[in-house]
């Protein structure tokens, strides 16, 4: 398990010719340290000499990054403004100590009653448990790399952190820097966070539920275009020899009108050209009794059979005796076709 830690020493300063504020102050050093754990019990960790000693971990003391207080974790992307000062130096073993030369170019850091240092640095926690001296210690910190060094308002001299990582450790509160008023904003500020990352995620949720239910329904219009699609795929044989039909006939139908001196125009109905063709047979005396297709069909085709020497009298539409004019036996062939199509009429 990887860690944050916090290492607080007092600044015994000089400065420079430049007006920086110069030290080779003490960064940390070796121990047992305690911890209180949030069920209110301490749990101890020990820094042993070869882990704070550590070539490896000496040489990440320089060229980090000073900063007024603690602003977590720093990076390139998140230094900003923070910077106040640098590591210059790897760290030295001073003793139990560690020391390194150090150079805060912000005085006004200082300048606010901050005058204590507190190292930020990520370790490995070793769960093995043992003694020192005579005294127990629950687990081990391994692989100590310095990540900041922080100018901050109090804290005591040699050693104190604070553990930013893991949510089960808390300082001593002679350790705690943050204030009451700091410390209330933070949670504050965190609720606000948690708050809004739920109204996102209910927000994403909704939309979410928005697109499945437009899929479905984009699904439903694919299905049904597609089923169409197939239906006209089966009807199109059908439908060109129907097509084919209608050609037929109307190419017919308009010989039929020529043959019988009938202008047919780009606009006129099969209907239109079977009435002018029976006008010009019959004369404007014959008068249509229905404009039905049924009707219209049955006077065309009967004026056609008529022969050329019945064509040459005007028939007067009436009923004489027990004969029936073209009009009545039209209308009676008109009702015959219509019921066999189904279509009865009174």
């Amino acid at each position: 398990m990887t860690v944050e830690r916090y290492d607080r020493t007092e600044i015994v300063a000089r400065r420079t010719d430049e007006g920086f504020i110069a030290d080779s102050p003490v960064l940390t050093r070796t121990g047992i340290f305690p911890y209180r754990n949030r069920d209110g019990t301490t749990r101890f960790e020990y820094r042993p000499p070869e882990e704070v000693f550590h070539p490896q971990s000496l040489a990440t003391l320089k060229g980090k990054p000073i900063t007024e207080d603690h602003k977590g974790h720093v990076t390139a992307s998140n230094a900003g403004g923070w910077v106040a000062g640098a590591i210059l130096s790897e760290g030295r073993r001073d003793g139990d100590n560690v020391v390194a030369d150090i150079v805060i170019h912000n005085p006004e850091a200082i300048a606010k009653g901050k005058k204590e240092l507190s190292l930020g640095y990520l370790c490995d926690i070793d769960d093995t448990p043992g003694d020192v001296n005579g005294q127990h210690y629950d687990c081990i910190q391994r692989n100590i790399r310095v990540n900041h060094l922080a100018i901050v308002g109090r804290g005591r001299a040699g050693n104190a952190r604070l553990n930013l990582d893991r949510a089960d450790a808390i300082n001593e509160d002679e350790d705690i820097t943050m204030t009451l008023e700091e410390a209330m904003k933070k949670i504050g500020e965190l609720e606000a966070k948690a708050r809004a990352d739920e109204a996102e995620k209910t927000g994403l949720l909704q939309q979410l539920e928005t697109v499945k239910k437009d899929g479905e329904a984009l699904k439903g219009r694919f299905d049904a275009l597609d089923a169409e699609h197939n239906k006209l795929k089966e009807e199109q044989p059908q439908i060109r020899a129907d097509a084919l039909k209608q050609a037929k006939v109307r190419i017919e139908l308009e010989t039929t009108a020529k043959a019988q001196g009938v202008e047919v125009k780009a606009d006129s109905s099969d209907a239109d050209i079977k009435k002018a063709i029976v006008k010009k047979i019959h004369g404007d005396r014959f008068d249509f009794r229905s404009d039905s297709v049924e009707y219209v069909d049955a006077v065309f085709d009967m004026s056609l059979q008529l022969p050329a020497q019945s064509q040459q009298k005007q028939f007067v539409p009436q009923r004489r005796g027990d004969s029936l004019d073209i009009a009545s036996l039209a209308a009676r062939q008109a009702a015959m076709v219509a019921k066999m199509n189904g279509e009865t009429k009174e």
